[in-house]
C-alpha cells in the first residue's frame, strides 16, 4: 500500500537516476558554462580555442609525517594549432616581471604540472600576450668531464704505447 510521499520519493529516484547516468555518459562537463569574459576574448583573437577555465589541481605536500593539502591553479586550458597552453591572467598589483627568475618562480610549478607546450601570459589592462616556454637543458659542466676524462685517457693511453 502506498503512502503519503512515495510519488515524491519514486520521482526523486528516478531524477536522481537519469542525472547519474546523464554525467556518466556525457562527462563531467555537460552542465558547465563555457568560458566567457574579456580574456578569453583576447585569446581567441590571437587565435586560442579555449577549452576549460579555471583548473585547480590538487596537490599534497608530505614534511616529514606531516601531509598537507594544496592547489595549484590554471586560469585557463587554451588548444592553438593542436598544442596545449596552460593560461595564467597576471594581477594589476602583481604583474610578473620579464625576468627568468621572476617567470620560473610564477610559472614553473604549472607547467611540471599540466606539461602543456607553454603558459600564456595575458596581461588583462594592456591586453598583452606573452607565451612562456621551459626546456629542461642537461648541466654542460658533465660533458667537459666527460671530454677531459676522454683527453686524459688518450694521453695516458699515448704514453704507455709509445712511452
Amino acid at each position: 500500500m502506498l503512502k503519503t510521499g512515495d510519488g515524491l520519493v519514486a520521482i526523486l529516484m528516478v531524477l536522481g537516476t537519469v542525472l547519474v547516468l546523464a554525467w556518466r555518459l556525457l562527462g563531467p562537463g555537460w552542465m558547465r558554462q563555457p568560458p566567457r569574459g574579456p580574456v578569453v576574448a583576447l585569446l581567441e583573437e590571437a587565435g586560442f580555442d579555449v577549452v576549460a577555465g579555471k583548473v585547480a589541481i590538487p596537490v599534497a605536500v608530505t614534511v616529514d609525517d606531516r601531509t598537507f593539502d594544496s592547489r595549484v591553479y590554471v586560469d585557463f586550458l587554451a588548444k592553438r594549432d593542436g598544442k596545449l597552453y596552460a593560461v595564467k591572467v597576471e594581477k594589476s598589483r602583481k604583474p610578473i616581471p620579464a625576468t627568468g627568475a621572476a617567470l620560473r618562480d610564477a610559472l614553473l610549478a604549472s607547467w611540471l604540472l599540466v606539461r602543456p607546450h607553454g603558459i600564456v601570459v595575458v596581461n588583462r589592462e594592456t591586453g598583452a600576450l606573452r607565451i612562456v616556454t621551459f626546456a629542461v637543458r642537461p648541466r654542460a659542466t658533465g660533458r667537459w668531464r666527460y671530454v677531459a676524462a676522454m683527453g686524459i685517457g688518450a694521453a695516458l693511453a699515448y704514453i704507455f704505447l709509445h712511452g
